[in-house]
């Protein structure tokens, strides 16, 4: 029931990620009714539901009969898919009411949302809007130093409550200092991962004048790494450059695109962050285990 209630959460979502997708890359306001490209005529609520308008309008807009592109259920139904499947993997066995839990799922949720558009808004219009970026890194940031303070206020309260055992002798000495110490230097390792990688991504932009990559692909590189970490930005990197080889091959072999013509890497990337988020650490470890 829960994940069946993400899944329409999802679709919700998506459907406002429609209006962020094509507003932000024509620079427009996200306030105001929807409307339709061609004939400009604002739609009505009947038209806006996510996934069943679409079908019900077979994909044409009610006024002007102009077609109305896939990409608008794609994005519903592949939103919620993610808010379903990926609280599912990241919570397996089911996830509770504790704060670290909630704020974990309303992190996904966000950081899901924030990935689907710019996947979008890169494969669609061939940009990267910063604003998404920013929500992003300001919504793992916040939500890895929240987990910071929930686990060294933790840690506090066990001590102080240990009244029969050594936890006021540890209150009066570095233990707690050192924990935070440790919890920040993993902190850091997440911020150079996002530097490291975005410097890597600025070098390729400078050295192929951009033909390789774009500078949104730099912000966005600091995200990744930002939120996967390392080794898991290893992973990503990885496997989106691998991904992103594989379907340029494949157009160049079925002639859908010439030699030397680029295609978008931030989709890629996504696809690679995602996978990574979800089943970074087992192939780490299946990995590590073929050495």
């Amino acid at each position: 029931m829960v994940y069946l209630l993400l899944f329409l959460l999802g679709l919700c979502v998506g459907s406002f990620l429609n209006v962020v997708i094509d507003r932000l890359s024509r620079e427009e306001s996200l306030g105001g009714r929807s409307y339709c490209e061609n004939c400009q005529k604002s739609l009505a609520w009947f038209e806006l539901l996510p996934v069943l308008s679409w079908f019900w309008l077979r994909g044409k807009c009610r006024r002007c009969k102009s077609n109305i592109s896939f990409y608008y259920p794609l994005v519903e139904l592949l939103t919620g898919l993610l808010f379903s499947v990926g609280i599912f993997l990241s919570f397996p066995r089911g996830f509770s009411l504790s704060f670290p839990s909630v704020i974990t799922v309303l992190y996904l949720l966000v950081i899901i949302s924030v990935l689907t558009a710019v996947f979008f808004t890169d494969l669609k219009y061939g940009v990267i809007p910063d604003q998404l970026i920013l929500i992003g890194v300001f919504s793992t940031v916040a939500y890895r130093l929240l987990l910071i303070i929930e686990r060294i206020g933790g840690t506090y309260l066990k001590l102080k409550n240990d009244v029969n055992g050594l936890g006021p002798y540890l209150l009066r000495t570095d233990y707690l200092a050192l924990h935070l110490r440790s919890e920040l230097v993993d902190l850091l390792v997440f911020f150079l991962s996002g530097l490291i990688l975005a410097f890597i991504f600025w070098l390729i932009v400078k050295l192929t004048r951009e033909k390789g990559m774009g500078t949104g692909d730099v912000t966005l590189g600091f995200l990744i790494g930002l939120i996967s970490g390392f080794p898991g930005v290893v992973v990503s990197v990885f496997l989106g450059f691998l991904f992103g080889s594989i379907v340029s091959i494949l157009l160049i072999i079925l002639r859908r695109k010439r030699f030397g013509q680029t295609v978008p890497l931030g989709p890629f990337l996504i696809i690679a962050l995602l996978i990574t988020l979800f089943f970074g650490d087992s192939l780490i470890k299946w990995y590590i285990n073929l050495l």
